[in-house]
């Protein structure tokens, strides 16, 4: 069973207890039990069933944040566990240097360009999805070797937005 307290912006933290079994899970949100089917596609959305009710669903981690899309509502719930995994951008560059995009979306910025040095957290690009902006970020500092999306540009999720060059150690 997973276990996070995570505060929903203006509100008091909370604690999510999460068990799945397949494709059964049960979570517990504060005292309250909610159960139901998920499935999850391969472009990183969830179908969710609960209640007899389907909704759609994505969830992104950045940073200490967690973002989460449900039939279009989107949420931001900081991370206050002290014992939490390292965020996304604390984990080392991919082997394949891909900066993927970690939710569907539009791009509003291309912060980088090809050829351009960068430091571990610099922003890289800057995406919109139901109304809530997202910054991706150089996990690692190094060097741009290639940008793939462009402003106005739709995106899915696991769609590579920039390709870097990690800086020899």
């Amino acid at each position: 069973m997973a276990k996070w307290t995570l505060a929903p912006e203006g509100s008091p933290p909370l604690t999510v207890e999460l068990e799945r079994r397949g494709d059964r899970f049960q979570v517990l949100l504060d005292g309250r039990t909610i159960e139901g089917d998920a499935r999850g596609t391969p472009g990183g959305e969830w179908l969710i069933v609960t209640g007899g009710r389907r909704h759609r669903c994505y969830a992104a981690r950045v940073d200490d944040e967690v973002h989460v899309w449900v039939d279009g509502e989107g949420y931001r719930f900081a991370i206050v566990d002290p014992q939490r995994r390292p965020s996304r951008s604390a984990q080392a560059l991919p082997a394949s240097g891909e900066i993927p995009a970690p939710m569907p979306g539009q791009v509003l910025k291309v912060l980088v360009g090809a050829g351009d040095s960068v430091a571990e957290h610099s922003p890289l690009v800057i995406m919109e999805s139901m109304k809530m902006e997202l910054t991706a970020a150089a996990p690692a500092a190094g060097k741009v070797v290639e940008v793939r999306c462009h402003p106005g540009q739709m995106v899915d999720v696991g769609d590579i937005l920039v390709r870097l060059e990690p800086d020899s150690v």
